[in-house]
């Protein structure tokens, strides 16, 4: 083997090594704290903060190795949000701060995957709680629609943000909603009179003229 093709595979040989061990590294991580995660998706007993401040820490290194595992950021964001939550229900921490690294996390996992459509819209939001309603927050819910337009769930998600908002929101984020709305009327209308109960709104009519808008007739 000539010197250089011995150079080839030794480097490929070595990629081959670098690879398996980032995949070892994620596995391992996500299966040791696979129930806390689990756990905190269904919404169950809010985890402790040793058991938080542990997983967060543990994802944390484990980023330095895959920074760009979209399965890593989406569990690393599911605990900081986790974490916010209890900082914001108890006030006995900076809440400011635990924003600010939640919202540091989507930034950093929007990089590697940009067509997160939640991330979008949950970055937008905690810009919002941290500065007010900002360019780049509206500029995320807009992303949110664009990398996003029709999954009804996420639909749902932004047409509360937009019930929120809507005063000061300008002619193409109107639009949006109005395609939200579009979405679960045609795809999900159990969605719509579930927002329609959460912001109590009797009828789908009335719902519809909030974004100066009519129901789509049958």
């Amino acid at each position: 083997m000539s010197p250089g093709r011995l150079v080839f595979f030794l480097s490929v040989c070595a990629l081959g090594l670098l690879w398996s061990f980032v995949v070892f590294t994620v596995d391992v991580t996500r299966f040791e704290y696979r129930n806390l995660i689990a756990s905190i998706r269904a919404g169950e007993q809010p985890p402790s903060r040793r058991a938080l401040a542990d997983a967060i820490t543990a994802y944390g290194s484990t980023l330095h190795i895959a920074s760009c595992s979209a399965a890593l950021h989406q569990d690393m964001a599911l605990l900081l949000g986790a974490r916010t939550d209890a900082a914001m229900s108890s006030g006995t921490v900076d809440e400011d701060a635990q924003l600010q690294q939640t919202q540091e996390e989507l930034a950093a996992s929007l990089s590697c995957k940009p067509t997160d459509g939640k991330a979008w819209l949950d970055f937008a939001t905690i810009d919002i709680y941290r500065e007010g309603f900002t360019p780049r927050a509206l500029n995320a819910y807009r992303m949110s629609a664009l990398v996003a337009p029709g999954e009804s769930w996420l639909a749902e998600k932004r047409l509360l943000f937009a019930l929120q908002f809507r005063p000061l929101f300008d002619a193409n984020a109107m639009k949006i909603a109005k395609e939200d709305l579009a979405v679960l009327k045609r795809a999900h209308p159990n969605r719509m009179h579930d927002v329609m109960k959460v912001v109590d709104i009797g009828d789908e009519a009335s719902l519809y003229a909030v974004f100066g808008a009519r129901p789509q007739q049958e």
